[in-house]
C-alpha cells in the first residue's frame, strides 16, 4: 500500500488499479476484435448474423480506441481479412497471460496450419523452449512471474537462433504504451513487433516470413 510520513494514500493506490484495469481492458477489447474477425471470415457474405457481427467488432475497436486514448475511427463496414498465407506445418509457441488472447492467437495459428503449443508466463515458455525449441515463438510483453522482455533475454541464451514475435497492448503503468516495450523488444532481438489489437492479415504474413 502506499504510504508517506506513516499515512496512506488511496488515490495513489486508486490510480494503480485504473491503470492496470486498463491494461487489461485493451487485451480483452483486442480479443474480441480478433474472434470477431474470425467470424466475419467464418460467415459468407449473405449471412443475416454478418451485419450484427460487423457492428459488434466496430464497437469494440472504438471502446479499445478510446481506453487508449487513441481516435475513433467513423463507423463503416469492417475491413475484410486479406488472402492468409499457406501454412509451412511449423510449430510456434504462443505465450499471453490473457486467456482470451492466447485462444485468439492459437485459433488464428491453427486455422492457418501450424502447430500450436501455449503457456501464460515466460518462466513456463523459456523452459518448454529448453525442452523442445519449436520454430517460431510469440510472446506477449506484460505477463506476471515473468515479462516478455526478460523472457526474450533467456531465449537468446537457451536457443540463440528461436525467431520471436513480440505483442503488446502497454503496460501497467501511466504512460507505458505498445511502442515502449516493442521497440525495446526489437533491440533485444525480436524479428517482428505487433501492437494488440492484432492485424489478423500482418500477423499471418510476418508467420509465414519467419518460418519458411
Amino acid at each position: 500500500m502506499p504510504i508517506r510520513n506513516g499515512n496512506y494514500e488511496p488515490e495513489r493506490e486508486r490510480q494503480g488499479a485504473s491503470v492496470d484495469v486498463s491494461h487489461e481492458l485493451a487485451n480483452l477489447l483486442g480479443a474480441i476484435v480478433g474472434f470477431t474477425d474470425l467470424a466475419l471470415e467464418d460467415l459468407g457474405a449473405e449471412h443475416p448474423a454478418r451485419k450484427l457481427v460487423s457492428k459488434a467488432q466496430q464497437a469494440a475497436c472504438k471502446a479499445l480506441a478510446l481506453s487508449q486514448g487513441l481516435p475513433t475511427a467513423p463507423a463503416g463496414e469492417s475491413v475484410e481479412v486479406g488472402p492468409v498465407p499457406g501454412p509451412s506445418g511449423a510449430r510456434i509457441l504462443v505465450v499471453d497471460d490473457e486467456p482470451a488472447m492466447l485462444d485468439l492467437m492459437a485459433n488464428m495459428l491453427a486455422r492457418a496450419g501450424y502447430t500450436v503449443s501455449t503457456a501464460q508466463n515466460g518462466r513456463d515458455a523459456v523452459e518448454m523452449v529448453a525442452r523442445d525449441c519449436p520454430d517460431l515463438m510469440i510472446t506477449d510483453i506484460v505477463m506476471p512471474e515473468q515479462e516478455g522482455i526478460q523472457t526474450i533475454i533467456e531465449l537468446r541464451r537457451v536457443a540463440p537462433d528461436l525467431r520471436i514475435i513480440a505483442v503488446s497492448a502497454g503496460g501497467r503503468h501511466a504512460g507505458d504504451y505498445p511502442n515502449n516495450y516493442l521497440r525495446a523488444a526489437e533491440q533485444l532481438g525480436a524479428a517482428r513487433v505487433f501492437s494488440k489489437p492484432i492485424d489478423r492479415t500482418a500477423f499471418l504474413e510476418a508467420v509465414a516470413d519467419l518460418t519458411d
